[in-house]
């Protein structure tokens, strides 16, 4: 298995007693087994799963958040719990991809990253309209979104 990058390993301890990882299960296009946090399984949200479709494109279908200025009522708080889960399994699954050897994995951790930078910078939105998180921490996520978007759609 591969190194992992220090804030990556670092991910990894803390992401120990939120996600559970359901060997059972594997993803069909990784064979890596499928994770869950909270209630929602990566399995149901996996970008992997939508080849044809950009990695932006998707995150903004399946995660969508208004694109408005954000106040602490524009998300209930079940949506803010669905995004925090999708982001710890997205964090997990970025784990298990850049430890695992197997060559089905190859490619998949761009299109992780991608979706992952947008949960981050969604989060980074909502954290600030809660006052927990400063508009520099929104626009330096803004940045990583943007620098792994791939080619997405103007949409």
């Amino acid at each position: 298995a591969a190194v992992l990058p220090p804030e990556v390993a670092k991910v990894k301890q803390q992401l120990a007693g939120v996600v559970k990882s359901d060997n059972a299960k594997r993803l069909v296009v990784t064979g890596l087994p499928d994770f869950i946090a909270g209630n929602l399984r990566f399995s149901s949200v996996d970008v992997n799963a939508s080849p044809n479709e950009n990695q932006l494109d998707f995150a903004l279908r399946v995660f969508p958040v208004p694109t408005a200025k954000l106040t602490k009522t524009s998300l209930s708080s079940t949506q803010i719990a669905r995004l925090r889960n999708a982001l710890n399994v997205y964090l997990a699954n970025e784990v298990a991809v850049r430890e695992s050897d197997s060559k089905k994995v190859t490619g998949t951790l761009q299109r992780i990253k991608g979706v992952k930078f947008y949960l981050q910078f969604v989060l980074a939105r909502v954290d600030n309209a809660l006052g927990t998180q400063t508009a520099g921490e929104v626009e330096h996520q803004r940045g990583k979104v943007l620098k792994n978007a791939g080619r997405a759609s103007a949409a």
